[in-house]
């Protein structure tokens, strides 16, 4: 890789980090639930494919809600979030996918979007 190729990864990277940093690294309720809604918009763009690297995002970001949620001292609030069934999907996505299609997590999404879950895009 040339120097130029490696300072212009670089710096997208860093660009990349600043703007992920608070659903990279949760610290709030508030960066759990955007956290949560960026997922879904990312299950509303994904391919159904391991090459599309938004799968690679959705997974990054999800280990991050999972660091979150495993930290939390009360888990009864995370179980309250209007954004559960999302994770959920989530969930089906990342550990079935072996077992399930990711087709099944999004059409899961799709239906917690039906039942009044708002989402607000990025």
């Amino acid at each position: 890789m040339s120097t130029i190729q490696s300072k212009a990864l670089t710096d997208s990277f860093r660009a990349f980090a600043t703007l992920a940093s608070p659903i990279l690294h949760i610290h709030t309720s508030e960066d759990y639930e955007d956290a949560l809604e960026f997922v879904e918009y990312l299950f509303d763009l994904a391919e159904d494919s391991e090459k599309d690297p938004l799968n690679n995002l959705i997974t990054l970001i999800s280990m991050s809600i999972e660091e979150y949620e495993s930290n939390q001292e009360e888990p009864s609030d995370l179980a309250r979030s209007p954004n559960l069934q999302i994770w959920q999907g989530v969930q089906t996505f990342r550990f079935g996918r072996e077992s399930k299609p990711s087709d099944l997590a999004v059409s899961n999404l799709i239906t917690s979007k039906s039942k009044g879950l708002d989402s607000k895009k990025y």
